[in-house]
This record gives C-alpha cells, sequence and structure tokens, in this order.
C-alpha cells in the first residue's frame, strides 16, 4: 500500500471539510497542524511580497516639454497621488523647463519638478512625490503643466502613480 504523501493522479482527493465549506472560502493553515476554511481579506493577506492590488499606473505625453502648456491624465475613480515619473525624449537647452501638478479643484500636489538641460539627454529621468493635496476624487484629474522656459523641442513622458481608495 502507498503511503499517502506519496498517491497520485487519480488517487488524490480534495482535502477534508471541502464538502462543508461555503462557497469562495479557501483552507488556511494555523501552524500547528490543523486550520479552517475561511475568506480571505486584507486583514489575513501579507502583501509584503506582493505590490498592492490598488496601485495603478496611468501614463501621459507633453508633447514638448520646452512649450508652455499642459495635459490632463484622467482619473477614473477616487484615487491617491502617490507619485510621477518622467523621462526626456532628448536633450533641453538654454534653460530648465519647470512643471508642476495640480488635481482637477486646481489644487497643487506639492512642489514642482525643474527639468534641468545641464547634462539632460535621451532617457534623463526625472521624479515627482506627492506632497499635498494627495486625493483626486473620482472621475478627476491630474494637470501637468510645463513652463517652457527651455530650448530645443522634447518630449516628456509621464506615468503617474497612484493608489485607489477603497
Amino acid at each position: 500500500m502507498a503511503l499517502h504523501k506519496d498517491l497520485t493522479g487519480t488517487d488524490l482527493h480534495e482535502p477534508k471539510g471541502v464538502a462543508t465549506a461555503a462557497i469562495d472560502n479557501v483552507y488556511v493553515a494555523n501552524g500547528a497542524g490543523s486550520g479552517a476554511w475561511q475568506k480571505l481579506d486584507l486583514a489575513t493577506l501579507d502583501l509584503t511580497s506582493i505590490q498592492s492590488p490598488n496601485t495603478y499606473r496611468l501614463t501621459g505625453l507633453i508633447d514638448d516639454v520646452s512649450t508652455a502648456g499642459f495635459i490632463l491624465i484622467p482619473v477614473p475613480v477616487t484615487s491617491t497621488f502617490v507619485s510621477a515619473r518622467m523621462v526626456l525624449q532628448n536633450a533641453i537647452t538654454v534653460a530648465n523647463s519647470v512643471v508642476t501638478f495640480t488635481r482637477n479643484d486646481g489644487s497643487s500636489f506639492g512642489s514642482t519638478v525643474t527639468i534641468t538641460q545641464a547634462g539632460s539627454a535621451e532617457g534623463t529621468g526625472f521624479d515627482f512625490t506627492v506632497t499635498l493635496n494627495s486625493t483626486i476624487t473620482g472621475p478627476g484629474y491630474i494637470k501637468i503643466a510645463t513652463d517652457g522656459a527651455s530650448s530645443t523641442a522634447s518630449k516628456l513622458y509621464v506615468t503617474v502613480t497612484l493608489t485607489v481608495v477603497p
């Protein structure tokens, strides 16, 4: 007779208690050789090794950071704006451009980001971390504006990171 641990294929069976377990429940071990059938919720999950399922990213493109203007990034649901990553398409010259972030009610998300011309090149990256007014009531939007103070046309690719407010 085969040991239970060596069973394979059609000799395998469902875990004990599955016949009476409620729908969408899973068996959770208690670390003492037993456990219980239960529905998982955020309190029972260890999210330290995975990215929050409530985090999402949206992208936008400023056609020319060296020309004053702005773009809008639609935010479909109430969310917390966490940060932004920006990357230049190519070098800018003469002066820096300053980029600001505001939400649909005009409130600032904090400090500005200086897109520096010195040392700029394809792929030069810049980061923005939100320090004020981080909640966007959805549907809403993020407005990203450039003062256009630099010279030499360059696209600025923008990715914003948000977290859904449950």
